[in-house]
């Protein structure tokens, strides 16, 4: 059974919106992490984003570098990595995976100030699907993709003619793929050859690489081209248009880059292409934004949850659940789609009950309550003090299966998180608790199946993380309910930097300071670089003269940074009048050298 808790007379246009989030995908390069933002102006925000890396198995990808903004991190034993409070651009953030012997993957999203996103991203290994002579050129066919190659059209890392054999590292993408979500680059927007954003439906990808007989990196010579010949997905055939754009992903920007075109032949594309990277094969088409919260039959919102869009022309799309139960993204303004949510088994645990759309315009589709018959797991459970009192407003999040689920206690003290898992298998959650009065907090562990459980919290240890800040005669304080980043960078001989970012998830407060050194972070005082910035009590704050005292650092990601702050700001522009501050802080480090 289902409510919709939103007017019925707007259910139509409510449904018309859900597909956009089906199409979001990204590509990914070689350079060191995600480029520059494209030209013009950027909005950006702070956004925290969570997910796993899985290989062509399934199977969980450990030890994989992850990027998100200008942060870096790396996947547990079960793919997981998560980022906070990092700023990325609000309608490209992107993240990008790095692990050696596959290509690239990531995923472009809509970030939220006030939210914490999933994302799933499985690799794809690079393998081997042919070698040719590159002074005679030559063909390397795979089944549904043949490229060719001209003549003495390779060169090498110092754009000198190479001699020898060639080695193409290929792997297709199939859009009928019921991984494709999973699988595909980026997101499904691109900006075509007008400058122009769009969606984009795909009858095909296909990611490539050239290698040499020592392994070296080749490219194409700019002035010729590869033919591309790649067969149409069967499903597609019927719609398949005769002439179809081509397009790269571009990683500095987060979008597919329209890029010349191919022609149908019978049941095949024919093109060509002047570099290799992911290349698609996508017709455009007008988009608009949607938005929708999922929720079980109490209201418990259904985090980390996989949501599908159809469209008319059997064009499907996906999206994942955040914190809150909401999906959000891009999806066709002038096609009908069918919604379904996935379970963790990819089967399917709800469909909409008539087509949504064609949407036309942005819409906010409200909520959709689903009765959920897949293994469920609900946790509830009270939060109190060392003195058994409840504790209202405490974060608590819980970690089962390489995902992590959120709710705040009410004013009796209790909680409930609802989690749907794939089956009964007995696996470890872990529930954590902070009360951000005073910094105090526990985790609890235990083994479960589905079900209900109750675990109760009594929040009387100190906290793992927090900051402390006396500020103009008020105390503020950040815990782990709250997104922190600590990184620490050398960018280059002589310039080590240590960032701190901690803020609310609305972003209502935050504070944000920097230190430099020449030479590896110790125990000692620094001085605040003029980065520094904080809000409280709704105003701004910048222009600091202080210092950063650290009494402890670590080394590795995840040890912890101790100290304490101190100085003043300016209280406006004029800086009329400096304003003390100080504070404390316990912090783990995301990121290491």
């Amino acid at each position: 059974m289902v409510s919709k808790r939103f007017p019925l007379v707007l259910l139509l246009l409510f449904s018309l919106g859900i597909a956009f989030f089906a199409c979001q995908k990204e590509e990914s390069s070689e350079q060191e992490g995600p480029g520059p933002n494209p030209p013009g102006t950027i909005e950006m925000t702070k956004s925290s984003v969570q997910g796993r890396v899985l290989d062509e198995k399934q199977e969980p990808v450990k030890d994989a570098d992850v990027f998100f903004g200008s942060e870096k991190s790396t996947t547990d034993i079960n793919g997981y990595f998560k980022f906070d409070n990092v700023n990325v651009p609000k309608n490209t953030a992107l993240v990008l995976v790095r692990k050696t012997g596959y290509f690239n993957g990531s995923r472009t999203f809509l970030a939220s100030a006030n939210s914490l996103k999933y994302v799933q991203i499985q690799l794809l290994p690079k393998t081997e699907a042919g070698k040719f002579d590159a002074t005679a050129g030559g063909q390397v066919a795979v089944p549904n993709c043949q490229l060719i190659f001209q003549p003495k059209q390779v060169l090498n890392g110092n754009n000198e003619p190479y001699t020898g054999k060639v080695s193409v590292l290929l792997n297709l993408i199939n859009p009928e793929d019921s991984r494709f979500a999973d699988i595909q680059p980026g997101a499904l927007r691109g900006t075509n050859k007008d400058g122009k954003e769009v969606g984009l439906l795909s009858y095909g990808m296909l990611g490539a690489e050239l290698k040499g007989a020592n392994g070296e990196e080749l490219h194409i010579d700019s002035n010729s081209t590869v033919t591309i010949r790649y067969t149409i997905p069967s499903s597609l055939v019927a719609t398949a248009p005769a002439t179809m754009p081509l397009w790269y992903f571009n990683e500095k920007t987060g979008l597919w880059q329209e890029e010349g075109q191919a022609t149908r032949v019978g049941s095949y594309y024919i093109g060509t292409v002047k570099h290799f990277s992911f290349w698609n094969l996508d017709y455009p088409f007008a988009q608009a934004r949607i938005k929708i919260r999922f929720t079980d039959n109490t209201g418990v919102p259904l985090q980390s949850t996989q949501v599908s869009l159809k469209a008319t022309n059997g064009q499907v799309g996906f999206a994942y659940t955040d914190d809150k139960g909401v999906v959000e993204g891009i999806v066709p303004a002038d096609q009908a789609l069918t919604l379904k949510v996935i379970g963790q088994c990819q089967n399917t645990l709800y469909t909409h009950p008539q087509p949504i759309g064609p949407l036309g315009k942005d819409t906010d589709l409200g909520d959709i309550a689903i009765n959920v018959t897949a293994p469920m797991l609900t946790v509830t459970g009270k939060i109190t003090d060392c003195n058994n009192n409840v504790l209202k407003n405490v974060f608590v999040s819980a970690k089962i299966d390489g995902r992590t689920y959120r709710a705040y206690s009410g004013d009796d003290g209790k909680y409930t998180i609802s989690v749907i898992r794939c089956n009964d298998t007995p696996s470890k959650l872990e529930i954590s608790a902070i009360d951000p009065a005073t910094n105090n907090g526990n985790t609890a562990e235990k083994t479960v199946t589905i079900n209900a459980e109750n675990i109760d919290v009594t929040v009387c240890q100190t906290a793992a993380q927090f900051v402390n800040i006396d500020f103009d005669g008020s105390k503020f304080t950040f815990g782990e309910q709250d997104s922190t980043a600590v990184s620490y960078t050398i960018y280059s001989v002589g310039n080590h930097f240590l960032s701190f970012d901690v803020a609310r998830t609305n972003y209502s407060e935050y504070l944000e300071w920097r230190l430099r050194s020449n030479q590896a972070f110790v125990p000692g005082t620094y001085t605040l670089e003029q980065s520094f910035s904080m809000r409280f009590k709704g105003n701004d704050y910048f222009n600091v003269e202080g210092t950063c005292t650290i009494t402890k650092i670590g080394s590795q990601r995840g040890d912890l940074v101790e100290g304490s702050i101190s100085g003043t700001v300016c209280k406006d522009s004029l800086c009329t009048q400096r304003l003390p501050f100080s504070g404390t802080f316990r912090l783990p480090m995301n990121s290491v050298p």
